[in-house]
């Protein structure tokens, strides 16, 4: 599968929708994990040339998991200064995620995607989704005032965990023993994060990922790949936390080159070069990342 964050298309750096469109067709799975922030100020043509492009890869047989970030909700004047989102923001991405669940229903594609793919729940923003032996829980985070850190809230925590126990009594979780928790704000904090974790992450460690028994949790919003396995409640369990890096050129002294993550199970997650000049999509860069362990 592909995973990217922070696109902000407006700001897009040189080749990067080319160079993952050429990852999602080479992609086994033909999966697409979006982290949040799309677009850069949440603009109508921002949204009308994401939406061309995510319609593209659906109507190609490429699966879609998506959950917004700030900017997409009008940015940090909306999110820091007035603590709400722009509501004709949220109106604009509210119809992009629509017209998307839309596509991936009807999937008229001639070549299906070679992962079974279908929305079990979704409320407002939020989604638990599922892709062959993938699990995948999406949930919005937002900053709710000036200088906090993003948050989760305990009505979202307690749907996910649920949704999750409605599909544990029908015996379902059996069939998708990889299960992901998707979020663009981080539980955790290390080492170069110019941002806070998130409020009150420990509501979703003890009633989502500790007892689901989840394989990863995935971000954007640091602008910066890292890889960790990080413990989770009592038992010495673990997940394996995965920033991803930024695709734009809104880089901080802490971002690491831009790019995508290419992760297929079983190896560990590798950044993806997406410049024109690159030997070729799918080179591997030499990052830094904090610590990693495979699966």
């Amino acid at each position: 599968m592909i995973l990217v964050s922070d696109i902000h298309i407006s700001v897009i750096t040189s080749g990067g929708l080319d160079a993952l469109w050429q990852a999602l067709h080479s992609d086994p799975d033909k999966l697409l994990v979006i982290a949040g922030d799309l677009t850069q100020i949440a603009s109508t043509r921002e949204y009308q040339r994401m939406e061309t492009f995510l319609l593209g890869i659906i109507d190609k047989g490429c699966s879609l998991i998506l959950t917004p970030g700030n900017h997409d909700f009008g940015g940090c004047f909306f999110e820091y200064v007035l603590c709400c989102a722009s509501v004709a923001a949220k109106r604009r991405y509210r119809r992009l995620h629509m017209r998307l669940l839309d596509a991936l229903e009807r999937s008229p594609s001639p070549s299906p995607s070679p992962l079974p793919f279908s929305v079990l729940y979704q409320r407002e923003f939020d989604t638990v989704a599922r892709a062959g032996p993938h699990l995948f829980v999406t949930l919005r985070t937002h900053h709710p005032c000036f200088c906090m850190p993003g948050l989760a809230t305990e009505h979202q925590a307690d749907w996910a965990r649920e949704c999750l126990a409605d599909l544990e009594r029908r015996g379902a979780l059996k069939d998708t023993p990889h299960r992901h928790l998707v979020t663009h704000h981080s539980l955790w904090k290390g080492p170069g994060d110019p941002h806070m974790r998130i409020r009150y992450f420990g509501r979703l460690i003890a009633g989502v990922l500790e007892p689901f028994a989840f394989t990863s949790c995935i971000n954007g919003h640091n602008h910066r790949f890292a890889v960790k396995a990080r413990p989770v409640g009592t038992a010495g369990r673990t997940v394996l936390h995965v920033q991803l890096p930024t695709l734009s050129n809104r880089l901080h002294r802490h971002s690491g080159p831009p790019g995508f993550v290419a992760w297929v199970l079983g190896d560990m997650p590798r950044l993806v070069d997406p410049s024109p000049s690159s030997p070729g999509v799918g080179t591997e860069l030499k990052v830094t990342a904090e610590s990693s362990t495979s699966l």
